[in-house]
């Protein structure tokens, strides 16, 4: 017999272990689970592009908007308003679109007892109609939270199946039209742009106005706000002018007032930003009605949009003389 030597042993056995690997990847590749979990990651929707998207409607048994693009902005359109969105959170929502996959179907919707338990009820289910510039428009019906964490149940289009994807699709669709709205009314301003700032009231809290002026110090260069008129023989507490000047550039509103005005309506308080710049802001508040989602209405000169905003928030930047001193 010939003898094998070492070098051709350990050659064979590479060979048969290659052929072994090559031969479980093969089987591996095409097994039924792994043709199955290729099927339930592919795209929903075929040559779906979030970039082609210029609406999405939203509608539940109730009531219906749409989130429209125009000129590359984004609005709420609420019956025959526009409101500005929020591009943050609709980009966001594009992004869980584009990322549906087909899942695993869960009932094939033979059963309509099952309707409940999958939240494809009448007033359980919402609807979502995505319009593209490519034709691609598609329907989700979108129904409660999935079995396993972070997935979701579906239905597209016709299909009467359920599917359950991987996505909080369920969750981040809200059918309250303030959740996709902008919520700051001021934009980029920040605290060291600000020049003065006047406040008036006649709130319950305060009746009374004064200016929170920027000021440079000079001796250790820090810059810094004092009250006008200050005072007398009264020491501040430390940071809240600053805090005034920060709380009212965060404001962030309830809702929006829509279709009504303030012209019967008796001013609560104004109040007038000034930049260093020379840009002003006036803003007068009003008490809000009483079917109103807020406490007070506020108007401003520099758009269209009425705001509803409740009163803990307008405490944080309309503060009473005592409350900006020191206790002794």
């Amino acid at each position: 017999m010939m003898r094998l030597d070492r070098k051709n042993i350990i050659i064979g056995l590479a060979a048969l272990l290659g052929i072994q690997i090559i031969l479980v990847l093969f089987l591996n590749f095409f097994s039924s689970q792994n043709i199955k979990s290729r099927y339930f990651e592919k795209e929903l929707v075929k040559k779906f592009n979030k970039d082609a998207v210029i609406s999405f409607e939203i509608s539940d048994y109730q009531d219906t908007f749409s989130i429209d693009k125009k000129e590359d902005n984004w609005f709420i359109k609420v019956k025959e308003n526009d409101l500005p969105g929020d591009i943050t959170k609709i980009k966001s929502y594009l992004d869980i679109l584009q990322n549906l996959t087909r899942g695993v179907i869960v009932d094939k919707g033979h059963d309509i007892s099952n309707e409940t338990h999958f939240g494809f009820d009448q007033k359980s289910y919402q609807k979502i109609h995505v319009k593209t510039t490519n034709k691609k428009d598609f329907i989700l019906y979108l129904g409660k939270t999935g079995s396993k964490r972070g997935t979701s149940y579906i239905r597209l289009n016709d299909e009467k199946k359920v599917r359950e994807v991987k996505s909080f699709i369920a969750s981040e669709t809200s059918n309250q039209p303030i959740k996709w709205a902008k919520r700051n009314i001021f934009d980029n301003i920040a605290q060291e742009d600000v020049e003065k700032c006047e406040i008036n009231s006649s709130m319950e809290w305060f009746k009374g106005g004064y200016t929170i002026k920027y000021k440079d110090q000079e001796d250790d260069k820090k810059e810094d706000f004092v009250l006008d008129p200050p005072i007398e023989n009264k020491e501040l507490k430390q940071y809240v002018l600053q805090n005034i000047i920060k709380n009212f550039l965060n404001l962030t509103i309830d809702d929006y007032k829509l279709n009504r005005d303030v012209y019967q309506k008796k001013s609560m308080a104004s109040i007038k930003l000034i930049l260093k710049n020379n840009k002003s802001f006036m803003l007068d508040l009003y008490r809000a009605d009483e079917d109103d989602i807020g406490d007070y209405i506020i108007d401003v000169d520099f758009n269209d949009y009425l705001y509803l905003v409740n009163e803990g928030d307008v405490k944080r930047f309309i503060k009473a003389k005592i409350d900006l001193v020191k206790k002794k």
